[in-house]
């Protein structure tokens, strides 16, 4: 059973990157759902000069949580020469080690 639930991206703490995932971003979104794009939520929490997506989840049965970003390697840092489809990799909080080795299992990441 997966007891990782989307949250509101503002409800996480991510305030550092703590790993990453190299996958492609229709990747990540066939596995993870429609993310939050800056711009276009009020929920967005970051610096959309340099980030382009970002998703948060939070475990319902541990309380841990992850947020995953991409930070500088779409189109709102390097114009329109790359597509949000480009994007081949993403910072990654966790609330800590175990949490995301959890969540990568879960959402087989």
């Amino acid at each position: 059973m997966n007891d990782w639930k989307p949250v509101s991206a503002l409800e996480y703490n991510a305030e550092y990157r703590s790993n990453s995932i190299d996958k492609p971003f229709n990747e990540m979104r066939q596995k993870l759902g429609e993310p939050f794009i800056a711009g276009e939520s009020d929920d967005y929490p970051d610096d959309t000069d340099k980030t382009d997506v970002c998703w948060g989840f939070k475990n319902t049965a541990t309380g841990a949580e992850v947020g995953i970003w991409n930070y500088k390697n779409g189109p709102n840092y390097n114009g329109s020469a790359v597509a949000l489809e480009d994007i081949n990799g993403f910072s990654v909080w966790a609330s800590n080690q175990q949490a995301f080795i959890d969540f990568c299992k879960a959402f087989n990441l």
